[in-house]
């Protein structure tokens, strides 16, 4: 579908003008719910059109900021096109979700195939630095956790707790050493692939929903979370610094 409206349809709106004659030369993606089977019926399918550094740049140079993006809703489904140069894509292979997103893409067309070596190498760094997210994402668990309900404001309890749920559905993930996706998929992600996941995310979702933390709410994600890490073996690395609980 996608390659049919590139194309076709795609030719003639202000960014196929400019990106056709150098799609044959591009890197082509499907990414997000419609490439995951999880997408909403109003959801446009995201479509990402990676071109070497170079070309991007003559392209930059050529089009309007406003012409790099492109939202068509005349289609059977909307249909959201960026296109963008190398740099850009590895840069978000360098992050924890933009690797997980591009890990599970629909490649449509990649005539240079540079995708791959570049995932390859995005997920060893990843690995590299695998205890220092799991270390950084129990941190924000166990603090969120412990000073929500001390906050000033409802802003900062909101931002606290926030990051605590999002670090408890993330941590189980980064514990079997594979990258998180964006907060949309986190439960989604954890229940597909972790036995204690919707009793993490029933948990997470108990915390942000109270006006003041459960005692046993925050008893019970601690102690989940200890368990998983000690099985993966951090828990004399990351748990012990911070103590037990239950």
């Amino acid at each position: 579908m996608v390659a049919a409206y590139l194309a076709g349809p795609f030719r003639a709106t202000p960014l196929g003008r400019h990106l056709g004659p150098r799609l044959g030369g591009a890197t082509v993606l499907c990414v997000g719910g419609w490439a995951l089977g999880t997408a909403a019926p109003a959801e446009p399918v995201e479509v990402e059109a990676v071109l070497e550094d170079e070309e991007w740049g003559r392209l930059a140079a050529e089009a309007r900021p406003a012409e790099l993006d492109l939202l068509d809703p005349a289609r059977p489904s909307a249909v959201r096109v960026r296109a963008r140069g190398g740099a850009w894509l590895r840069a978000r292979l360098a992050t924890t979700s933009g690797l997980w997103l591009r890990q599970r893409a629909s490649v449509v067309q990649d005539p240079g195939e540079r995708l791959r070596p570049w995932i390859v190498e995005a997920a060893g760094l990843f690995r590299g630095r695998l205890p220092v997210e799991i270390e950084g994402a129990y941190r924000a668990l166990r603090e969120g956790l412990a000073t929500a309900d001390t906050a000033g404001d409802p802003v900062g309890r909101a931002v606290l707790l926030g990051r605590a749920a999002e670090a408890a559905l993330a941590l189980p993930l980064l514990a079997r050493g594979q990258p998180y996706p964006p907060p949309r998929w986190l439960a989604w992600q954890l229940a597909a692939v972790c036995p204690q996941g919707e009793e993490i995310a029933a948990l997470a979702a108990r915390a942000l929903a109270g006006r003041a933390l459960d005692g046993a709410v925050r008893a019970g994600l601690i102690r989940l979370q200890d368990e998983i890490l000690d099985q993966a073996g951090y828990g004399e690395s990351v748990v012990r610094a911070y103590g037990r609980i239950g």
